[in-house]
């Protein structure tokens, strides 16, 4: 069976009420040649214009404009989450990258809350950032709570304010104000490297 759209243009209630419609047209496979390839051109139409039915209607249908299902968001909750939590580390990377390209740039306190938004982002990136670090790597708070980058040996840790691990855990150790610790050479790679970060 086909349906046909011809039959769900609005208009106008003989008792001067707004736009009503009427049930869609069904055919069946016994109807004659030229009704079924109006029927299928139909179809077509309505299939691309995004106005076809995902099921025959019932008995109960309401044919009403404003009964019409509402389409799905674009975007899964969980992609646009991931989404959030990307964009939330990449404006403040991106921002210190203009701030620290100036020749007399200094460190600046953020504000806790927004520290904790961060270190909440890099909890759940460390592993990613630090995939192809040549050393172990442990990222560390002032506080003591930590986040494993990389497992491996000899580890590194790396000690320092949530912005700043940030920073470190993207690649831009030599701006990254914080302290490391482990093995001289392993210390020594782990402030070389070119593999954190994306």
């Amino acid at each position: 069976m086909c349906w046909s759209p011809r039959a769900r243009t609005p208009r106008r209630s003989a008792r001067g009420g707004g736009p009503r419609t009427s049930p869609p047209t069904w055919c069946s496979a016994s109807a004659a040649p030229t009704r079924r390839a109006a029927c299928s051109s139909s179809r077509w139409r309505a299939a691309w214009s995004g106005s076809r039915p995902s099921s025959p209607p019932s008995r109960t249908t309401n044919w009403s404009s404003s009964s019409a299902p509402a389409r799905r968001a674009s975007r899964p909750s969980g992609l646009k989450q991931v989404d959030e939590a990307a964009n939330t580390v990449e404006f403040y990377v991106h921002a210190e990258d203009v701030r620290r390209a100036q020749p007399e740039w200094s460190g600046r306190e953020l504000d806790p809350v927004f520290s904790d938004v961060l270190w909440s982002r890099l909890e759940k990136m460390a592993r990613g950032l630090g995939r192809k670090a040549p050393v172990g790597l442990v990222l560390r708070r002032p506080d003591g709570r930590t986040a494993v980058a990389h497992r491996g040996t000899p580890v590194v840790t790396v000690t320092g304010e949530p912005g700043e691990l940030t920073l470190f855990a993207m690649g831009r150790q030599a701006h990254a104000e914080v302290a490391l610790d482990g093995e001289e050479d392993a210390v020594a790679k782990a402030r070389a490297t070119k593999e954190l970060g994306f």
